[in-house]
């Protein structure tokens, strides 16, 4: 059994989600957002904006169940990240010391969110001495439902997009920032095009945040020597002065 707690601040959201995995991946179906596995409502006693999902292939227990948390916002990600994981935590009714591991996004996305989503995460994990895990948000929209295939995550960037593209879950094309141009040359024939980018190369948009199940799902299964947690902004820092 695999217990994890994932956590996402990459892009204008603050997602927390808390993962039971109770069979072997050969041995169960693979846990996605569905209309079957997940229902989305409102919180009445939280901000708006705020929802909670759980879903679960089995909840006596020999499947998987997951606990989300999940805020749009672009800023606030810092103040809100530890409240909602104890949320998640008692509302999966877990303690932090049973988990197993824990997941983050680890970008391209906003800096800010990015780092505050690595800090409480790495944190988190010094603290219970447990492996911190990091995937990309390209290939999080990538394999947000399943990994057979070719498929590419794709993210607005200045002058063009952050690009990544996988082969039956293994990376073809690194994640990068590329010119519009060069991303339509780097996507091959066939290939899937999820996440926010999508448009700019011709496809449908994918709606919605960065897919935390996807991540609870993959950091349940990854090689924490294989995954660090390390920060890909794919760009140089910026700032704007406020103003006058």
């Amino acid at each position: 059994m695999v217990k994890l707690l994932a956590v996402d601040c990459a892009l204008d959201a603050c997602q927390i989600a808390v993962l039971a995995r109770f069979q072997s991946p050969s041995n169960r179906q693979a846990l996605r957002p569905s209309a079957q596995n997940q229902e989305l409502r409102p919180l009445s006693d939280e901000k708006p904006g705020s929802t909670f999902s759980e879903s679960g292939l089995d909840r006596r227990g020999d499947g998987d169940r997951l606990t989300v948390r999940s805020e749009a916002m672009r800023k606030g990600q810092a103040e809100r990240a530890a409240g909602m994981a104890s949320e998640a935590m008692a509302q999966a009714g877990l303690t932090f010391d049973a988990l197993d591991r824990i997941a983050v996004s680890v970008g391209p996305g906003s800096f800010a969110g990015v780092r505050v989503g690595l800090a409480f995460a790495r944190g988190l994990a010094v603290a219970l001495d447990r492996p911190c895990i990091g995937f990309s948000t390209l290939e999080l929209f990538a394999r947000s439902d399943g990994d057979d295939g070719l498929r590419a995550g794709v993210i607005p960037a200045p002058d063009g997009v952050f690009l990544g593209v996988w082969r039956d879950g293994e990376a073809l094309v690194a994640p990068a920032r590329l010119s519009l141009e060069a991303a339509r040359a780097a996507v091959p024939d066939g290939c899937l095009v999820f996440g926010p980018g999508a448009p700019l190369l011709g496809c449908e948009a994918s709606t919605g945040p960065v897919p935390i199940e996807a991540l609870a799902r993959l950091a349940a299964e990854a090689d924490p020597a294989r995954r660090p947690a390390d920060p890909l902004y794919l760009r140089p820092p910026y700032a704007t002065l406020p103003e006058a």
